[in-house]
């Protein structure tokens, strides 16, 4: 008897050990695979203007580089910048591109957002189009004029820096904010003489304008540098995510590099820009996936800006290195961080 209530005891022993490893070899799997969901997320959204700022993201997912990190990427686009990172703070995209004008009205308006990469850089991409029809031939025509401009834009701070330049009184002028897409219908039918805008509208409108239209470039005032931004969020459940789309776009930079003719087909088909116009302002674009300083300076000045014209309340300077995800790219491509720590 007491040989049976021994055998009895060690097989409900064994038994209760195996349940207690079950039990844990099932704990530890659910936790592992809850770590790898938490790494990778099912999908990530990414919110992209219909300009030349998207290029590099229209080549990684129609080449499917982001399906090659194992990312399952879904394009939302949008009529411009602002628009795509309202989407990205406001939950309905994960990751926005947009011009740094954007970023730094993100940033003093109290925005978690972080940039994760440059991804264009650009002297000759903003310009002023007018109507001859109403006098203008020269910049300082533009006085006493109706200007249209996206507020809260590259296009609104390349406008007011070409007024600056060029001698005008902002009060001297009257200013309308309208979407790029209205710009051309409000020209042809005199709602406003003249416009800012950025590619490739300002070349769509020149075209349709023909012998009623100027353009105005400027390369010294202002170099349009396009930021791929992220939540504080986003990169603390999803770091791993985070580097799948920037080696995502580097890979479509090597690409830019050695096929030029195809990216530009591929580009206009994507992005649904007349490829004429890609080809014409092609020289004019740098894309290169980095983090320079030139970013920093530039949100500074431009926070200036917005001071100074009573666009944002009288605020310090934010730290801005504070808004910037260095981690990211340094582990992808670390001779592409190029920043004063």
């Amino acid at each position: 008897m007491k040989n049976f209530n021994r055998i009895f005891f060690s097989f409900r022993n064994f038994f209760t050990l195996l349940l207690i490893f079950l039990f844990f070899t099932s704990f530890a799997a659910c936790q592992q695979k809850k770590e790898a969901s938490e790494g990778l997320p099912d999908r990530v959204t990414i919110a992209y203007p219909k300009s030349a700022y998207s290029v590099l993201f229209a080549v990684a997912y129609s080449k499917g580089f982001f399906k090659e990190e194992g990312l399952e990427v879904v394009p939302q686009l949008n009529d411009f910048g602002r628009i795509a990172v309202k989407s990205m703070l406001e939950g309905k995209a994960d990751i926005a591109i947009s011009g740094d004008t954007v970023v730094m009205f993100a940033v003093v308006g109290g925005d978690r957002i972080k940039v994760i990469a440059q991804a264009m850089n650009s002297k000759r991409n903003e310009a002023i189009v007018a109507s001859t029809d109403k006098g203008i031939s020269m910049p300082r025509d533009l006085e006493g004029k109706r200007i249209g401009v996206a507020f809260g834009t590259t296009g609104h701070f390349f406008m007011d820096s070409f007024l600056s330049v060029n001698g005008i009184e902002k009060n001297s002028v009257t200013i309308v904010n309208m979407r790029p897409s209205e710009m051309i219908s409000a020209i042809k039918n005199s709602l406003v003489d003249a416009v800012a805008v950025w590619q490739p509208f300002a070349k769509q409108m020149e075209r349709q304008l023909g012998d009623r239209g100027v353009v105005f470039y400027d390369e010294r005032i202002y170099s349009d540098i396009v930021c791929i931004s992220t939540s504080d969020e986003f990169i603390k459940k999803y770091p791993e995510a985070v580097i799948k789309v920037l080696r995502g776009l580097t890979a479509a930079e090597e690409f830019v590099k050695e096929y030029p003719e195809e990216t530009r087909s591929l580009a206009s088909d994507f992005l649904e820009i007349d490829k004429t116009i890609l080809d014409e302002i092609w020289d004019t674009l740098d894309f290169k996936v980095v983090l320079g300083q030139s970013l920093i300076v530039s949100l500074e000045d431009q926070t200036r800006w917005a001071r100074e014209n009573k666009l944002v309340e009288s605020i310090k300077t934010p730290e801005y290195l504070d808004y910037i995800y260095i981690k990211g790219l340094q582990s992808v491509k670390p001779d592409a961080v190029i920043l004063i720590q």
